[in-house]
């Protein structure tokens, strides 16, 4: 779903004017090629990304979780100073919004070192159909964080069901099964608005960005149609919010792993 928006932010092509991005894509649990887990006891077990429950979800965002495994990944590339961890963004559509809110506030609430940078690393994220509670995972703890909804910067993208609807058809009866996606990206908004007033000039951009597109779609599926013009606008926000900020490099580790 995302190789294309991650190559462009990778390797710009001549038509985009970002400087490069580094990348890495995740395959949660169940998806893609990590369909497989090793059990305490030595056993593998399978993973079906349409069983998925709480607890899988729990531990793809939670402490010592599948994303903090992600994040070790990072420092090491850190600290060779092949990236800088500290202007972190974070790209997930469907569950993967739900798993990126979650994870990003517990990088938020991380408790500071007395030697090194730990955590408030996220500046920014971009949510395709974030819902309130995914899988019996909630993001409302996640939006008690006070300085994480308010230094982050966000973009909430959702398919409207209610425009959808009105042009009738299939998509009528898609945007009815799915009518609680844009009353869940409002609620998450009514969260983050305080925090984000509008821009003074119109020359500053906003830096919570709200995209309703009339299409019953959600998740991956909105990401696909929407195509290059939604990479457009995502690439435009994090070099805006993120390349273009003054986040210095902070060394993580006394030591590089080898």
């Amino acid at each position: 779903i995302f190789s294309s928006l991650a190559l462009r932010l990778q390797s710009p092509g001549e038509d985009d004017k970002h400087k490069p991005f580094a990348v890495v894509t995740v395959d949660l649990r169940g998806h893609g090629a990590s369909t497989k887990q090793a059990m305490p006891d030595g056993s593998m077990r399978e993973i079906d990304a349409a069983k998925l429950n709480k607890d899988d979800v729990l531990a793809m965002s939670g402490i010592g979780g599948d994303m903090e495994a992600v994040r070790t990944f990072l420092v090491g590339k850190n600290d060779k100073e092949e990236l800088n961890l500290n202007r972190l963004c974070l790209v997930g559509a469907g569950m993967g919004a739900t798993v990126a809110i979650n994870w990003a506030a517990q990088d938020w609430v991380a408790p500071p070192l007395t030697v090194g940078k730990q955590g408030q690393d996220v500046k920014a994220l971009v949510l395709i159909s974030p819902r309130w509670k995914d899988h019996g995972v909630t993001v409302q703890d996640a939006l008690k964080v006070t300085p994480f909804k308010q230094t982050v910067a966000w973009m909430l993208v959702c398919g409207d069901a209610e425009s959808a609807a009105k042009v009738g058809g299939a998509g009528a009866a898609a945007s009815r099964q799915d009518a609680g996606a844009v009353a869940d990206a409002q609620r998450i908004f009514k969260q983050l608005e305080k925090f984000h007033p509008p821009p003074v000039s119109a020359k500053e951009a906003s830096d919570l960005v709200t995209i309703p597109e009339p299409t019953a779609l959600q998740g991956g599926k909105l990401f696909t149609q929407l195509g290059p013009k939604l990479e457009d606008q995502i690439i435009e926000f994090l070099s805006v919010h993120v390349a273009q900020k003054d986040w210095p490099w902070v060394k993580r580790r006394n030591t590089i792993p080898q």
